[in-house]
Parts: structure tokens; C-alpha cells; sequence
């Protein structure tokens, strides 16, 4: 297995605050209002913004601007949820070799 899954519904880190992280995909869940989501390296919604995602109303939407590959977070993988009611993250946390 590459990682883990990770529901996230309020802001804040996932897997490890301040650990290098890697986002293989999101999945986002929106209410009546479309979400905005962003993902952010480091431990803050102030952090340096990464991937920014939108959802669409009243459904789940796959991030599409995560390549295959996924998206390193050196400093770790903060996820300001906006408007989502629910963002599914896809992520490992990263050993230092």
C-alpha cells in the first residue's frame, strides 16, 4: 500500500504535522455551495498554497490537477476544507533517506 486514506472535515494536518507528505489524489464533498479546497505545505492555513481544488454543489468530485505521480509537501500537508463538507485525501507520509 502507498499510504493511507484520510477524511478531513474541519481544516488542519493530515497524517503528521510538519513531515514531508505526498497527495496522490482528493476526493471532495460539497454541500449546497460548490467547495473551494487548498492545499497548503506546512501546518497553517497561511502556509505557502500548493494545489488548489474546487468541488461542485451537492456532489463528490475527484482534484483533477493532481498528477499520477502525486504532490510532494516537504514542510507536511495542511488542507483548508472551505466550503467542503468532506475532502478524502490519498496520502504517505514521507521518510527522509
Amino acid at each position: 500500500m502507498r499510504g493511507g486514506i484520510y477524511r478531513v472535515t474541519v481544516d488542519g494536518v493530515v497524517i503528521r504535522s510538519g513531515k514531508p507528505v505526498r497527495l496522490y489524489g482528493a476526493s471532495i464533498t460539497s454541500g449546497a455551495t460548490a467547495a473551494q479546497v487548498a492545499f497548503r505545505n506546512g501546518t497553517a492555513d497561511t502556509d505557502t498554497l500548493i494545489v488548489e481544488a474546487a468541488g461542485e454543489p451537492n456532489q463528490t468530485v475527484e482534484a483533477p490537477n493532481i498528477p499520477t505521480e502525486g504532490v510532494l509537501f516537504p514542510a507536511g500537508l495542511f488542507v483548508d476544507v472551505g466550503d467542503a463538507t468532506a475532502v478524502v485525501c490519498f496520502a504517505e507520509l514521507v521518510s527522509a533517506s
